[in-house]
């Protein structure tokens, strides 16, 4: 997964209204976080420490862009939009696959993204809407081979074969 600090890093300090001066206090100078949100040097280890700290951030914050809240949304979203796959229920699931894609992309949390991407094709699946189920499930395909996420690439495939199936009417 691609790391974002500068961005995971401004959108904290910028959720907080806190200061670029502020968040260094005498600890920093004020001109590192903001080479650090403009991308020109990494954080380091030290100051990544000092900020969870001083923003009061859970320690995977940096890992996953996610705050605690998004982090607890998304899993409750995995859940619930799982137990309504199950149920047949494509209308309910789209809903909640679309508002959990919305969090995932403002944190910017490529595994969240790509999950939910999933869902979301196989809810096209099932509404007959191949080409963009198709599209979507290419751009997974991308993300989890670069990721070595071997299950979750197998699952897609999965469902890409299927609509190669459904395509030429195999039966």
């Amino acid at each position: 997964m691609k790391r974002y600090t500068s961005y995971w890093l401004k959108r904290a300090r910028k959720k907080l209204k806190i200061t670029q001066k502020d968040l260094v206090g005498d600890r920093f100078k004020r001109q590192y976080i903001s080479m650090v949100e403009t991308e020109d040097v990494d954080l380091s280890y030290k100051a990544r420490e000092y900020i969870l700290k001083k923003l009061k951030l859970p320690k995977s914050y940096f890992d996953t862009g996610l705050f605690l809240d998004e982090k607890e949304r998304l899993d409750k979203l995995t859940h619930e939009v799982d137990k309504l796959t199950d149920a047949f229920k494509y209308d309910e699931v789209e809903k909640k696959v679309t508002e959990a894609l919305k969090i995932s992309e403002e944190a910017k949390n490529d595994n969240y993204i790509n999950l939910f991407s999933l869902k979301l094709a196989r809810i096209l699946l099932e509404n007959e809407k191949f080409k963009k189920a198709e599209d979507i499930l290419k751009k997974i395909n991308r993300y989890f081979q670069e990721e070595k996420d071997y299950r979750k690439l197998a699952y897609s495939m999965y469902w890409l074969g299927i609509i190669y199936m459904e395509r030429e009417k195999y039966t």
